[in-house]
């Protein structure tokens, strides 16, 4: 049976699209949605929950980032791309998923000027040695511990947008202040269990 690397692929083409448009504001999940105007959930699924679209799909993706549909599904463009180097998409993904103003603090923590920031941001530049230590432990403290621990090799772009526990709080806070009374009622149960 042959190897299906269709999510991947996908999130590879995505996230170059994300570059090229300079659309950083968008979840890879969103934009796939729109490109096959299906719901939200579902392209989820086939991003990131290995869901195979239909062939219907499948034939439109492949006829908008011009790849044959069986190189789509069954090659693994990744390597084709990037030969196993991902600090510079890494960098890239992770400062431009920062939010508004941590620019600032990311050049003081890690000791360098705005402009040496910015051009790591824009991939001009790529952060080296003493630069790239405190650069991963910035971003760990924003998205957690050990979210970057292999920078270098991880395709961490191809994921969606990483978020601060304080974001995932606000996330949560909002789904659940979004829920009518019913709705609430169903999930409250499992909800206090998890919770406790």
């Amino acid at each position: 049976m042959e190897e299906v690397y269709l999510d991947r692929n996908l999130q590879l083409l995505i996230w170059e699209d994300i570059k090229k448009t300079r659309n950083f504001g968008k979840e890879k999940h969103e934009i796939l949605s729109e490109m096959l105007q299906c719901p939200l959930g579902y392209a989820w699924e086939i991003l990131y929950a290995g869901r195979m679209p239909n062939s219907r799909e499948i034939k439109r993706l492949s006829r908008a980032y011009f790849v044959e549909e069986l190189v789509l599904i069954h090659t693994d463009l990744l390597d084709s791309f990037y030969q196993g180097d991902y600090l510079r998409e890494n960098v890239i993904f992770f400062l431009k998923s920062l939010r508004w103003g941590l620019q600032k603090e990311l050049s003081v923590y890690t000791q360098v000027d705005k402009q040496t920031a910015y051009r790591w941001t824009k991939g001009l530049n790529l952060p080296k040695g003493d630069n790239l230590r405190r650069l991963i432990e910035f971003i760990n403290m924003e998205y957690g511990p050990n979210c970057c621990r292999n920078i270098k090799e991880e395709p961490y772009f191809l994921g969606p947008w990483p978020s601060s526990p304080m974001q995932k709080r606000g996330e949560i806070k909002n789904l659940i202040d979004g829920m009518d009374d019913f709705d609430f009622n169903a999930v409250y149960p499992a909800l206090l269990k998890l919770l406790k």
